[in-house]
C-alpha cells in the first residue's frame, strides 16, 4: 500500500505548493488586472480540491507509476551506457612508386 501511496501523496504536497506559490505569489496580480471580472470573490474550494486530487492520481497512475517500474528516471547502467566510441581511423598505406 505504501507503494503506491508515497508517490501519490509526493506528487499531490509538490503540486500544491507549486501551485500556490504560482497562485498567490507571482499570477495574483496578473489574474486580478487580466480577468478581474471573470474572477469570484468565493472560491469552490470543494472543486479546486476534487481537481487536485484526481489531476494528482492521473499524474500518478500514467507518469510516476511507469517511470518507478522501469526506473526511467535513472535507469541502469547498461540502459544508460553510451555506445563505445568509434575507433580513429587507420592510416592508408601508400605504395611508393617510381
Amino acid at each position: 500500500m505504501l507503494k503506491y501511496l508515497v508517490p501519490y501523496l509526493s506528487f499531490l504536497i509538490g503540486l500544491l505548493v507549486i501551485d500556490l506559490i504560482w497562485l498567490l505569489g507571482i499570477a495574483k496580480g496578473l489574474y486580478r488586472s487580466e480577468m478581474g471580472s471573470l474572477m469570484t470573490a468565493n472560491p469552490n474550494l470543494v472543486a479546486a480540491l476534487g481537481f487536485y486530487l484526481l489531476y494528482s492520481l492521473g499524474a500518478t497512475i500514467f507518469a510516476v507509476y511507469p517511470a518507478l517500474q522501469k526506473q526511467a528516471w535513472h535507469g541502469s547502467r547498461r540502459a544508460r551506457s553510451t555506445p563505445p566510441a568509434p575507433s580513429p581511423p587507420t592510416p592508408v598505406k601508400r605504395r611508393r612508386t617510381g
